[in-house]
């Protein structure tokens, strides 16, 4: 509902071209066959990066589930206008960390769009944290459009928006 609103306030505005709004991704195309509702699993920390963001990891457990069936997603800062995060299955305390840190969002909405019930994962903004930005991305300043594979993101596409210069 979220992604469709936003998609409706930037066609509305001028930002996102129909055509482009109409090939975006759904996440009713990326659904998981149920929502875990079992115990929370003790967290899992088996890389460095993952082991300095322990509190921030530990505390998303605490919260229902909101992505991908099974999972969590939890954010950082990084900077100005700079956010890292992951996602931990709540039901192996598994976490996998964005593989880019996201920037400099400067449309309407949110960075990051999930669904309790979806592996869609959609990002705002410009990923990687400088001006060349993430390698499959190509320093687009957008929407990019992920499919989690329980591992991993799968990149999908992304669709560019332009940038606001004045508030």
């Amino acid at each position: 509902m979220k992604l469709l609103l936003i998609t409706l306030l930037l066609i509305m505005i001028g930002l996102l071209p129909l055509t482009q709004a109409e090939t975006s991704p759904k996440f009713a195309n990326y659904p998981v066959p149920k929502l875990y509702q079992g115990a929370t699993a003790r967290l899992q920390l088996h890389s460095d990066d993952a082991r300095m963001f322990r509190t921030r990891l530990r505390e998303a457990l605490r919260s229902p589930v909101n992505f991908a069936g099974e999972y969590v997603v939890s954010t950082w800062g990084c900077g100005t206008s700079c956010m890292h995060g992951g996602v931990v299955s709540k039901k192996t305390g598994e976490v996998v960390l964005f593989p880019w840190a996201v920037c400099c969002w400067s449309g309407e909405g949110e960075s990051l769009y999930t669904k309790p019930n979806s592996r869609l994962f959609v990002v705002a903004g410009k990923l990687g944290e400088d001006e060349e930005g993430h390698d499959e991305t190509n320093g687009v300043h957008g929407a990019h459009f992920y499919e989690f594979t329980g591992g991993a993101f799968k990149y999908i596409r992304s669709i560019a928006v332009a940038e606001r210069t004045a508030w």
